[in-house]
């Protein structure tokens, strides 16, 4: 069984690098929708 630090500390990255995603596609779509681009 994994130790529960680990597992948290897991999650806690996987939660982390979804919103870095989100928050990348966020602004990609924003500068291109600023361009004009579709």
């Amino acid at each position: 069984m994994m130790p529960l630090f680990l597992e948290a500390a897991l999650l806690a990255l996987l939660g982390y690098l979804l919103g870095l995603g989100a928050a990348w596609l966020a602004y990609l779509h924003l500068r291109y929708q600023a361009r004009g681009w579709k």
